[in-house]
Formats: C-alpha cells, structure tokens, sequence
C-alpha cells in the first residue's frame, strides 16, 4: 500500500464538514471482525486498538439490526452481548464469518454536536463484512459496496457520493485517506494479511425527533471490513 503514513484516527477530525459530508473517523464507529471463525462486532476505533466494554461505553449500542446479504437471508439472524463485542448469532448459534453480513445500530440517543453549524445529532451506525471481491449493495441507508478487486463504492440511498473521504485502516494498524472518485469509489492495494476496515461519515441535514428529543441533522457512519 504505497504511501500509507500512520496517524490517529482522532487526527482526521478537522475535516469534518464538507458540503454536509465528512469522513469523520475520529468518532467511535461499529465495525464487524472475524474472531476464530465466527462473528463479531466491536464499538470503539479500530486504528486506535480501541474496544469499548460492556457496563461501559458498548452498552450505548442497545440494539442491533441483523441481516446477510445471502439467500439465507430469512434465517433467525440476532446477536449476544460479551465482555467487549456483540457475537453475531444465527439460528441461536454463533453466525461464522464466511457470510457477508449487514448490521445497523439506530438507537443512539440524540446529542449536541458543539458545533453551532450542525446543531442537535441523530447518529446511525452501520456495519458490513465482505466475502467477496463484488457483492450486490446493501438496503443500509450508507453503504460501501464491493464492486470489484480491490474496489468499493460508497452508496447513500442508493446513490453513488463522490469526492467524499474514506479512511482505510490496514491490519497493522497503518492508515490512509482517500477520496472517492465521480463514481463514488476508490481503490488500494492490500499487501498484508488480515483485517481491513474503511469507515467514512456522511451527514444529512434533516430535522427530527427520537426518544423524545429534537434533532437538527443525522449523522450516518459505515464501516466495511475485509479479511485477507
């Protein structure tokens, strides 16, 4: 991966607004990693090494919406909450990473931005695990679609969004930035083996309300992981 330069995820932040787009990756985001075999999915920052625990931080994500992106998509999908991930399950057993999955957290409660350009947040996490070079997009309201080797399009309802950043995390923890093309992809290398994630954010300005509270503007934030 030519070029990669290390640097904190929390680093990334200054770029936070562009024409209501951002990568935003300084923020905690879910991401899906396969654990011997099977599923599972964290809350925290990966480039940083960073998993949040249950009776603490990963009790903000209380509910997780489960799918496959495979024929069996029908099958009894759900998770169980461990010491610092949430194990995917299916069928009541613990689903196997050889399945490219989808999970959606949409539960997080409303908070100041402290940012008077943005106001009130709703954030929306999402998370996908790919098995293959392509794979059909998602129904995630932001979605990064494999759709070729090494190849991946960010999608927001069902449109490609260009020149929008994405950060891309490698296996040990290097990481670079990079901006989606017209068509709304990018392309890398991968050189070392094991778990890639790319994260990005895009925000949506629309107003709401959850739980009761007045939001000013969405914040959707997707993860896609990749195992070498």
């Amino acid at each position: 991966m030519m070029g990669i330069k290390a640097l904190s995820l929390r680093q990334l932040v200054a770029a936070v607004l562009l024409t209501l787009a951002s990568a935003n990756a300084g923020a905690h985001a879910i991401w899906i990693e396969p654990v011997a075999g099977a599923s599972h999915v964290c809350f925290g920052e990966y480039g940083d090494n960073l998993r949040e625990k249950t009776g603490g931080t990963l009790d903000k994500v209380t509910a997780l919406e489960v799918s496959a992106l495979t024929e069996k998509s029908g099958d009894k999908l759900g998770f169980t909450r461990q010491a610092d991930y949430l194990q995917l399950t299916q069928e009541n057993q613990p689903m196997t990473d050889r399945q490219a999955v989808v999970v959606q957290a949409l539960a997080f409660k409303v908070r100041d931005s402290k940012d008077p350009k943005i106001g009130m947040l709703k954030p929306m996490q999402y998370a996908r695990f790919a098995v293959a070079d392509a794979e059909p997009a998602s129904k995630l309201a932001l979605d990064i679609q494999p759709v070729g080797k090494n190849t991946y399009r960010l999608n927001f309802h069902g449109k490609p969004l260009a020149k929008v950043a994405l950060v891309v995390t490698a296996p040990n923890q290097w990481q670079r930035e990079f901006k989606t093309n017209d068509a709304g992809e990018i392309s890398f290398e991968q050189p070392w083996n094991g778990l890639y994630v790319i994260e990005t954010a895009h925000l949506e300005a629309v107003k709401g309300q959850f739980e009761g509270d007045q939001y000013d503007a969405i914040r959707h934030t997707i993860s896609l992981s990749i195992k070498k």
